[in-house]
């Protein structure tokens, strides 16, 4: 299980989920190959957009 969370975490996706179901009793483990948004990405996404907007003119 580390193995894998690490492979996970390296690759940059999204972290892995545990679920634990019971009757009938079953731990899931669900992968996902999304990568992660950071906040760091987030942020940037935004000031580009933000910059976009500003420089769009309300007739156009």
């Amino acid at each position: 299980m580390p193995n894998i969370f690490n492979v996970w975490a390296d690759e940059g996706w999204e972290e892995p989920v545990i679920e634990e179901r019971f009757d009938p009793d079953r731990t899931v483990l669900s992968l996902s190959f999304l990568k992660k948004v950071t906040e760091k990405v987030t942020k940037k996404t935004q000031e580009k957009y933000d910059a976009i907007l500003n420089a769009m003119q309300p007739d156009k």
